[in-house]
């Protein structure tokens, strides 16, 4: 008789599991990948109250490859709203020579060092989408705004070719954020249970203040997930293959800095889901 009552009672207990999502709340996730990006990058710095007046140019100073880490918090709402927060962080240090004249009674006189340069760029956006089933398919196109951190040192450590004795130097450091407005897409596929195959795409523009620039970020993936759990959780893995191309412009009195990067690369990633 206990047996056949607390048989009875097991789905009467396992049921508020099931329920403690809130009804609104379709799906709450949590995405954490790896990025292998291929950096390409260049960047200028000048500052026209050094005497004399120093001005790189554009220089090749980001290049090779690079592992960048990133995470994506998720949630769908009442099946048609969806919600994202990403993150992702880029850092390189690189060294460069660097050739640069300054004029001198008349004369140009030529100076020869190592440009070594930090470049470290800071990635958040939270957007919001609406999205609308065609079948298997599904499309999605959203608002939202998109946080931006640029920080960079630069140094530079050089030999008149005339003087050899004397040195020259010149360095410049600088920690700078911005929002900006952004539009996102996103599509959805999924052919059979548990395969989903994604594209997504955003793009963001800042044009006033201090740190200007635009973003434009592209991703194409798939992913498997099981169930872990018969009150909806499951387990997600994945891959995709990922393209950025970010530009910026800080202007900061006579100091001007530029840069124009672009990551690309393929990621694997784990979600898990509620």
């Amino acid at each position: 008789m206990m047996l056949f009552l607390a048989a009875t009672q097991a789905p009467a207990q396992t049921a508020p599991a099931a329920q403690s999502r809130p009804a609104w709340l379709d799906e709450v996730s949590l995405s954490i990948g790896a990025q292998r990006d291929r950096v390409d990058g260049d960047a200028s710095l000048s500052d026209s109250d050094n005497n004399p007046p120093f001005a790189t140019g554009d220089q090749h100073i980001l290049r090779g490859h690079e592992a960048v880490p990133w995470l994506r918090l998720e949630a769908r709402i009442a099946q048609r709203h969806g919600l994202r927060l990403g993150y992702q962080t880029f850092s390189q240090r690189a060294s460069n020579p660097l050739r640069l004249g300054a004029d001198y009674l008349g004369t140009t006189i030529y100076a020869t060092g190592p440009l070594a340069t930090r470049t470290e760029v800071t990635q958040a956006d939270l957007s919001w989408r609406w999205w609308t089933p065609v079948g298997v398919h599904e499309f999605g196109a959203g608002l939202g705004v998109a946080f931006y951190k640029l920080d960079v040192d630069g140094s530079w450590v050089a030999v008149p070719e005339l003087f050899p004795l004397l040195r020259l130097t010149w360095a410049q450091r600088f920690s700078e954020h911005t929002w900006a407005p952004e539009l996102s897409f996103g599509w959805n596929w999924r052919p059979a249970s548990g395969w989903r195959v994604f594209a997504d795409a955003s793009g963001a523009k800042r044009s006033s203040g201090d740190l200007t620039g635009e973003v434009l970020k592209l991703a194409v993936g798939a992913e498997w997930s099981t169930a872990l759990s018969s009150s909806g959780g499951r387990i997600g893995l994945g891959a995709e293959y990922g393209w950025s191309h970010l530009e910026f412009e800080r202007r900061a009195g006579p100091t001007l800095t530029t840069l124009d990067l672009t990551l690309h690369g393929p990621s694997v990633f784990v979600r898990l889901a509620y």
